[in-house]
């Protein structure tokens, strides 16, 4: 790892990760003061005029009516909100740590200094890691302390902190195809059509598995292995996690491989 490169990393995305950031922080403030303690019978009334039961489903929208803080931030929160942003945070950023500097003609002065190939692919890889990892940090952090603030007592703190293991787990995954792609890349537009066109088709076979309740297609998505509604009960199979994290190192470590050997359009 290169600390100049992780450094210039830093300012070149942090514009990008305050935006995220603040979308995530003001989405968790919103969504955890609908939650009612005596009820959630008007904000479902509510939201049934809106939607139809199929559509809520397929956005993650489903709780009953006296389901707990952490079962309803896991479903309006973690259905669809916290997997989307940071999502786009991960694959944007892999696309310019990369593929962009290739396609720009920047990747010939970095190779033209003392860094080699692995040095400055795993300089990239970590600050990807780090920087996905940081903000679903932040957003847990803010949204416990929000949470013991407006409702003491209320969050189960260990299935929360299990559900957002199990979200950094599935976004070392999602990551980790947008660091493939961006390795493998000459041009932005094939890193960002694959990097970020595959979680989204796993995203919208996931959302039309939860409408239709169709088990194939649900088991065509890598978003299945994400158990919200069931880590938030404490009910998430561990090894579902130890798949998605080592799936997604495993992505990271292919994509620095391939980067080393393949032939560079510069």
């Amino acid at each position: 790892m290169n600390k100049h490169l992780f450094i210039y990393d830093l300012k070149q995305n942090r514009l990008l990760f305050a935006i995220i950031l603040a979308v995530l922080i003001m989405y968790s403030s919103i969504i955890t003061n609908m939650f009612d303690p005596a009820g959630n019978e008007d904000l479902i009334a509510l939201a049934t005029m809106k939607m139809s039961p199929e559509l809520m489903r397929a956005f993650g929208f489903e709780i009953a009516a006296d389901c707990s803080l952490t079962s309803f931030l896991s479903s309006y929160l973690y259905g669809m909100l916290m997997l989307i942003f940071p999502l786009l945070y991960a694959n944007i950023t892999a696309n310019r740590l990369m593929a962009q500097h290739v396609d720009k003609g920047n990747m010939a002065f970095l190779l033209a200094t003392p860094l080699s190939r692995t040095t400055i692919a795993t300089t990239q890889a970590i600050f990807l890691l780090a920087g996905t990892w940081l903000l679903l940090c932040i957003c847990c952090a803010f949204s416990m302390i929000l949470c013991h603030s407006l409702f003491p007592g209320l969050l189960d703190t260990t299935n929360y902190i299990h559900l957002n293991v199990g979200l950094a787990a599935l976004m070392t995954l999602l990551s980790g195809i947008g660091f493939l792609a961006s390795a493998c890349c000459n041009e932005t537009k094939y890193s960002l059509g694959f990097g970020m066109g595959l979680p989204l088709l796993f995203y919208v076979f996931k959302m039309a598995a939860d409408a239709s309740g169709t088990t194939a297609l649900k088991y065509m998505s890598v978003f299945s292995l994400f158990e919200n509604t069931a880590l938030a009960n404490g009910e998430g199979e561990i090894w579902k996690i130890v798949l998605m994290f080592g799936s997604g190192l495993l992505l990271y470590m292919a994509g620095i491989v391939l980067f080393c050997k393949r032939d560079l359009s510069l």
